[in-house]
C-alpha cells in the first residue's frame, strides 16, 4: 500500500521532486523508484529462492527507502 501511494504521489505531484534550482531531482527520484519497485515486488507476493535476493527484494529493504523518500519529499 505504501509504494502505491508513493508512485500516485510522485505522479500527481511531481513537483515535489524539484531542488532549489528548480531541476528535477533525479537522485531522489531513483531512490524513490527503487524502494517502490521493491514494495511492489514483495506485494505481489514473490518471493525468490536465493537468499541474497530474497533479503534485498524484502520490506527490510523497501520501507526505509520509501520512508527517507517521503521525508525528503516533505522537506524539498
Amino acid at each position: 500500500m505504501l509504494a502505491l501511494g508513493l508512485s500516485i504521489a510522485i505522479l500527481i505531484l511531481p513537483n515535489t521532486l524539484l531542488a532549489d534550482s528548480g531541476k528535477a531531482d533525479h537522485n531522489l527520484l531513483m531512490v524513490l523508484l527503487t524502494g517502490v519497485c521493491i514494495g511492489f515486488i514483495h506485494g505481489m507476493g514473490f518471493s525468490p529462492q536465493n537468499t541474497i535476493w530474497r533479503y534485498i527484494l524484502s520490506p527490510i529493504i523497501a520501507w526505509p527507502i520509501m520512508l527517507f523518500g517521503i521525508i525528503e519529499m516533505a522537506l524539498i
